[in-house]
């Protein structure tokens, strides 16, 4: 009785190392999209921490925020 193989298009054929090939591109293009991703995100709390001067991290972890001066 015979498993589950990897290369279906028979012996010789690079049918699956191709599959794996692309697979492992998109792995890799994902996962350096979203380290852009976080990059970006870190950021843009620190320039909105900035530009609307308040600690935003202490906020979100706290769940705390300053109320603003009249």
């Amino acid at each position: 009785m015979a498993g589950p193989t990897r290369d279906t298009a028979g012996p010789g054929s690079k049918g699956g190392e191709q599959t794996e090939s692309a697979t492992g591109e998109l792995h890799g293009l994902l996962a350096n999209i979203t380290v852009a991703l976080v990059v970006a995100h870190i950021f843009g709390v620190a320039v909105a921490s900035f530009v609307h001067r308040e600690n935003l991290v202490l906020a979100m972890i706290t769940g705390r925020k300053l109320r603003a001066r009249d």
